[in-house]
């Protein structure tokens, strides 16, 4: 559960809730309208016995009826773009959450093997007492397939696990462990070329603008690269590292009728490894944080050695903390690095 310890750090930190991991969805609705029936019926009933009201003129006297507010506009709104100074290479530019410039290797569809890249996009928003939370989430994934003595094997890139995990039968829908601790949508097979994510939904949270598809884009099904974590005293040496995940997320707290507060944004670079996962993560805060194996390290100034590039093709870490504190146990002035060069079909 390593990377569900960097959910809820942001979430202590940020004061409120992240949509990282939970499932479900609702028609997001304003709070604002409150009802006053205010049946209040009265008639004059007091007879004087000439067929006369207590009133004397023969009126009723009825003032009742049914008074029902107006809705309340709470204006919300999304969270907004952010300039932040660190990008971890490319992770925060938007328009690398995109298929544009890979191609489909639909020619390669006997079977699943191969080398994937996803896409992942939606929007979650949760309301509580008049406060809603929104998070826009984008998310680009590259992952192996391969067929280990006829059992089809997906890589893993979350934190329940390392290297491979069997594939999940196809032939209905089905999961994917590359999400980290994140809501993860299901899949169907489309071809052996081409997968596609189902829509989120549930209760307690409304999501929309949803979109989410895999695509073959090589034939090879051998690691990307190596990578070397080191935390504190533990060092992870030359990783094989077979999936490797970018994610940004913009996340914003509004009350309703009140301007929205500033738009948070995060980061996260995860590396999947035949060891386990590996994460880096940013945060406007700011922070940096590091994870390996359920630990988790923090760094709030920048760190002193830190060199990121990622494109399509390759990616290049070489980051280090050298004055962090262990969040598990609060040692401050421990030390962690990650460095790691991969080559992306």
């Amino acid at each position: 559960m390593r990377f569900f310890y960097v959910a809820l750090l942001a979430l202590l930190l940020a004061g409120c809730p992240l949509n990282d991991d939970s499932s479900g969805s609702s028609s997001a609705t304003d709070n604002g309208g409150q009802t006053d029936d205010g049946n209040d019926n009265n008639t004059g009933g007091d007879s004087s016995g000439d067929g006369d009201s207590s009133g004397g003129d023969g009126d009723s006297g009825s003032d009742g009826g049914t008074t029902t507010p107006p809705p309340v506009d709470c204006n919300w709104q999304e969270p907004t773009e952010v300039t932040p100074t660190e990008t971890l290479g490319n992770t925060s530019d938007a328009t690398i959450y995109s298929l544009d410039g890979y191609s489909e290797r639909s020619d390669l569809n006997s079977d699943l093997t191969g080398t994937w890249v996803l896409i992942h996009k939606v929007t979650s928003s949760s309301d509580s007492a008049n406060t809603r939370n929104t998070t826009i989430l984008e998310q680009k994934t590259h992952f192996v397939i391969r067929d280990n003595g006829g059992q089809l094997e997906v890589s893993v890139c979350n934190s329940n696990g390392s290297g491979f995990e069997d594939l999940e039968d196809t032939s209905s829908d089905f999961t994917l462990p590359l999400f980290g601790g994140i809501t993860q949508p299901t899949f169907s097979k489309t071809s052996n070329s081409q997968l596609t994510g189902q829509a989120l939904s549930g209760t307690g949270i409304s999501y929309s603008n949803q979109s989410t598809q895999a695509i073959k884009i090589s034939a090879a099904t051998s690691a990307f690269g190596q990578s070397t974590l080191t935390f504190d005293a533990t060092t992870e040496s030359n990783a094989n590292t077979f999936c490797f995940s970018q994610r940004r997320e913009r996340s914003m707290q509004q009350a309703c009728t009140a301007d929205p507060q500033d738009t948070e944004l995060s980061l996260y670079m995860l590396l999947g490894t035949e060891s386990g996962q590996q994460g880096l993560s940013y945060r406007t805060t700011p922070y940096y944080t590091l994870n390996n194996d359920n630990q988790l390290m923090l760094q709030t100034t920048t760190p002193a050695s830190n060199s990121i590039s990622a494109s399509a093709t390759s990616v290049s870490i070489n980051i280090s903390l050298d004055d962090a504190k262990k969040v598990s146990t609060g040692t401050p002035a421990v030390t962690g690095s990650l460095v790691g060069s991969l080559t992306l079909p």
